[in-house]
């Protein structure tokens, strides 16, 4: 059942869900509401296999087509792009050192904990600061 107001003076049609991405879905709100406070909670994001499963749809599409949605719905389609990317300087992490086990063996040896790595940090610098 959809709830429609209407206005008394020009007697427009609206309904709660209209110019959302919920419009003309014969999916429950409660449903679009579990399926977006999975998504936003999950550190990782949710898949839609997983989705089906944990809101028990029947079909995978189904799930595929809300986390499309909801994933469109939340760019920001007015953010500002990256205009300058200066290096904010590297440091070495990690090692090995003189005496250790690992000292003799070539790199595809050892282990990639203890291998040498470069960290590299970036900032983004405004134009015109």
């Amino acid at each position: 059942m959809t709830r429609v107001w209407q206005c008394a003076a020009c007697r427009h049609q609206v309904s709660l869900t209209s110019g959302t991405i919920l419009h003309n879905t014969r999916i429950p709100l409660a449903l679009w509401f579990w399926a977006a406070y999975l998504m936003t909670t999950d550190k990782r994001g949710i898949s839609a296999l997983l989705l089906q499963r944990q809101l028990e749809l029947r079909r995978y599409e189904t799930a595929w087509m809300m986390l499309h949605k909801l994933r469109r719905a939340m760019v920001n389609t007015a953010r500002e792009p990256l205009r300058m990317v200066r290096d904010g300087g590297c440091a070495d992490r990690g090692g090995r050192m003189a005496g250790s086990a690992t000292a003799g063996l070539s790199d595809k040896n050892v282990c990639r904990s203890s291998a040498k790595r470069r960290v590299c940090l970036g900032m983004v610098i405004p134009i015109g600061s």
